[in-house]
Parts: structure tokens; sequence; C-alpha cells
């Protein structure tokens, strides 16, 4: 019963959790206001600095509140047409089975079509028997050398039946691996039993094509800033639209491959050209300074609202000490 209505209560919390947010935040302003009535002028003050601020760059909030969406569409847009793609071009990418498979089989599965990338081993029993038993290791190898390994011990694995070992999120100093072997320290199944010996995994080139080359995410020093993978936006601004934009800002000239075209002709083709090129120029140079001005406004926006904040913070805690 009590499970039933924590889960309930979670369930609503989740639903709801703007209001509980602002419920909470609510509670705990009146609640400061009784008890610190210093602390809640600080809070006051800064509450009305942010009002202030936010009334001077109304530009920039109507800018972010247009951007902020849209940006978020496209990501998810690039990233849903990737996964598209990448469920019918490469389906099975991501799995390897050992070379030997007795008595054991070993599958190794990479699954890089989530936010999260993670590796799962399986073993399987082919065997007569079930198997009572069975300790030892998978080392994985790159370029002979060993560079990560992953121990188990599992018991009772019924004949033809598979035991998930390991399903991890893979670290970045463990993707360039390319050969795997089991060591089996021991094994009991009925009357079969063995102790330390090998079997081969399997040992390839692993180019990494889609992975490395494929796989685009907005990156900070390596590290990924969002889970939404942007091949879709850029094949979009490389194969459209700039390829438009450079097309219409050319002089494109009216050519015959029989025999020279007339001087008025050349001369009226280059005049509609410089014409378009003329006409459209000054749109494009207020866009630039549009989106210039727009950015140095949201720059000095944020230093301003981080210096609010940063003022806050500092009084709060000389106020408390």
């Amino acid at each position: 019963m009590e499970i039933e209505l924590i889960k309930i209560l979670h369930n609503n919390i989740k639903k709801y959790r703007v209001l509980y947010t602002l419920f909470i935040i609510f509670v705990g302003v009146y609640y400061i206001k009784k008890n610190n009535n210093e602390v809640y002028q600080i809070i006051v003050s800064t509450v009305l600095l942010n009002i202030g601020l936010i009334n001077n760059n109304k530009n920039v909030i109507i800018f972010i509140v247009i951007l902020v969406p849209i940006t978020y569409l496209l990501l998810k847009k690039s990233d849903s047409e990737f996964k598209k793609l990448l469920e019918k071009h490469y389906p099975e990418f991501d799995s390897w089975d050992s070379k030997d498979t007795f008595p054991i089989k070993t599958r190794v599965i990479e699954d890089y079509r989530k936010s999260d990338n993670t590796r799962e081993i399986v073993i399987f029993n082919e065997l007569r028997d079930k198997i009572e038993r069975l300790k030892g290791k998978i080392e994985f190898f790159q370029d002979r050398k060993r560079i990560f390994q992953v121990p188990f011990d599992v018991s009772d694995i019924e004949v033809y039946r598979g035991e998930r070992i390991c399903k991890d999120k893979i670290n970045e100093s463990e993707t360039n691996w390319n050969e795997f072997n089991i060591i089996i320290e021991y094994l009991k199944a009925g009357e079969y039993e063995k102790h330390n010996f090998k079997l081969f995994g399997i040992r390839f080139y692993k180019t990494h094509y889609l992975i490395l080359n494929k796989f685009n995410y907005i990156r900070l020093w390596g590290k990924r800033l969002l889970p939404y993978e942007i091949s879709w936006l850029k094949e979009q601004w490389y194969r459209y639209v700039l390829p438009r934009i450079k097309w219409h800002f050319r002089l494109r000239n009216t050519f015959s491959i029989f025999k020279p075209l007339p001087l008025k002709v050349v001369l009226k083709d280059i005049f509609r050209n410089l014409l378009r090129i003329i006409l459209t120029l000054p749109l494009v140079l207020y866009i630039l300074w549009f989106m210039t001005h727009i950015l140095m406004e949201t720059i000095l926006f944020t230093y301003y609202l981080c210096k609010i904040w940063i003022t806050f913070a500092i009084d709060v805690i000389k106020t408390i000490t």
C-alpha cells in the first residue's frame, strides 16, 4: 500500500512539477520573510533588479524566446532523422560473436544509437548440460595490447540459454579495441568440468567509420554538451542552404557552346547579375548587423544577470554569517 502511494505521489510530482516548484518557492519565501526579514529584503531587491533588467532588454528576451524553441525543434528533427538512417542502414553494426563457440559462445554488443553508448556482453551455454558454475574474464585488446577486461562469475545457465554478464556505459578509453578473448578459470556442467583454458573471440580491423566519422554532436573540449546528433543539420546547410547563397551572389554568365554571344547579351546578363546582388546586399548586411547587435546585447544581458545573482549570493552569505 505504501509503495503504491509513493508511486502515485511520484507520478503527480512529475506531472505537475512546475506547480510544485512554484509552491515550494512561495512557501520558502514566506518562511524566510517570517524568520529573516533582512534576507527577504535582499530577495525582493534582487527580483526587482531582474525585472528591471528584463524590461531594459526586451529585444534579447524576444530573441531568446523565439530562438530556443526553434533550435530545440531543429535539434530534435536532426536527431530523429539520423536515428532513422541508422536503423535503416546499420541494423547490426554493433554485434560480434566469438569464433570459438564450445563450450560457450560469447557475444559483444555495442549500441551507439542512444545518447549514452552502452556495451552488453552475453554468454551462451552450448553444452548439453546446465552450467552449474562459470568463472572467468573477457579481455579486450588494441593491437595486441590489453586495454581492459570484464570479469564474470555466473551460475545456473540452462542449455542453449544465455546470461548477460554486463551492460555498462562505454568509457572513451574502451572504444578502440579490435580483439577480444575469453579466459575460463573454472567451468562445471554436469560431468563436464574444466580449469584454466582460453577461447578465441574475434580479431578484426575496427575502422569506426560510422561511430567516429558519422556521429556528430555539439562538443566542448571533447565533452558532449547536448544529446542531439547534428548530421542532418550539417547536411541541410552544406547541401542546400550554403550552395544557394553562393549561387545567388555569384556572377552567372550566359554562354553558348556553338557560337559567341553578342556583346549586348553578355552585358545584359552581367548587368542583371550585378543588379540582383546590389538589391539583396543591403538586406544581407542588415541581417548581419542585427545578429551582431543582438549577440552583443545577449552577452551583456548574461553578464549583468550573473552579476546580480552573484551579488545576491554574497549578500545572503554575509547576512547569515
